[in-house]
């Protein structure tokens, strides 16, 4: 039996209840006391993120307390409803867990509890399965393995799918993350330096006295975020100098590696995009311009690199580039 009739807007309404409509509107029922698994999906942006969507029962979403436990590689994230975003298109609220590439083949588990830490009962829409002590099981090997095999999804979905799974699994290589038995794919060996020729960097001005280039470095470890590494003379103040990125200013960062300059969570279809850091004194003169992009630094490791399971990873990143740009300009 349900006990309450969800609105467009994400309002619960008793069964029974009066309303007066003003518009077309669609209402959805609730069932009591379930949490109602919709789908899952993953988004390729900086991080790579499974989405997870459960319409919650009434009696969830006004526990103050109620949460979502993920469970992934032995540890446990509670999540409370109260934070968790509601989804307009799905009528469901929208759970979000971020993974890195390499672990595209580890689980994550999604179970439903109450502000006292019982477990609330969770089904399928169809209430044929019940996921109450089990937990939902995802991962985003078995997303992008849907988008392959199953009917219904476009040829450039099907790409972009290939292409993160050909991507994931150089990572896991590339990292030695349970890498055993696995392979890349003939596409990503068939890429060429030259298909990454057009991603050279491009230098322009003079630096200011006592600073020079240390070097372009990518995260592929974490979220492809861009560094543009500095140095500096002896005696040199590094904050004495003025630092932008694509015209706007930043702050110059640190770590054991040295002084550095970032652009983070990069998205999958803009790793190609370049972007412009400069350092300067201050005058025209002593203004020195570095444009890349991510795929700069992939471009330099296919030219020189040694590591024959990194340079793959960068061939890989390049066609999850090209996938992932051809699907999102599809959309717009």
């Amino acid at each position: 039996m349900f006990d309450s009739w969800l609105d467009e807007e994400g309002t619960h309404h008793e069964v029974g209840e009066e309303l007066t409509i003003t518009k077309d509107m669609t209402f959805m029922a609730t069932w009591k006391g379930y949490a109602v698994f919709i789908g899952a999906s993953a988004s390729f942006k900086g991080n790579i993120n499974l989405n997870f969507y459960i319409r919650m029962p009434e009696s969830i979403t006004s526990d103050e307390n109620a949460f979502v436990r993920i469970t992934f590689n032995g540890s446990e994230v509670n999540i409370p409803v109260k934070n968790i975003e509601y989804n307009n298109t799905q009528k469901a609220h929208k759970v979000i867990f971020t993974i890195l590439a390499r672990q595209i083949r580890d689980t994550v588990n999604v179970k439903v509890f109450s502000g006292n830490g019982e477990l609330m009962t969770f089904m399928n829409s169809g209430r044929t399965k019940e996921y109450t002590y089990i937990g939902y099981e995802y991962s985003l090997f078995k997303y992008t393995n849907d988008l392959l095999n199953k009917p219904g999804y476009t040829e450039l979905e099907e790409k972009l799918a290939q292409a993160a799974q050909d991507y994931c699994t150089a990572a896991q290589i590339a990292f030695k993350y349970e890498e055993s038995g696995l392979t890349v794919s003939d596409s990503v060996k068939s890429v060429d330096s030259r298909d990454l020729e057009k991603f050279k960097v491009e230098k322009g001005g003079a630096f200011p006295e006592g600073v020079s280039s240390k070097g372009l470095t990518a995260m592929f470890k974490e979220d492809n975020s861009l560094r543009w590494y500095l140095s500096f003379s002896n005696g040199v103040d590094p904050n004495s100098f003025q630092y932008t990125l694509d015209g706007n200013t930043i702050q110059l960062k640190r770590n054991d590696q040295g002084y550095y300059l970032e652009l983070a969570n990069i998205s999958a279809k803009n790793l190609g995009d370049v972007h412009c850091f400069s350092v300067s004194d201050g005058t025209a003169a002593h203004t020195y311009t570095y444009r890349a992009s991510v795929l700069t630094y992939a471009r330099n490791y296919v030219k020189s690199g040694t590591d024959e399971n990194f340079i793959n990873l960068c061939k890989a990143l390049y066609l999850y580039y090209v996938a992932a740009k051809n699907y999102f300009a599809s959309l717009s």
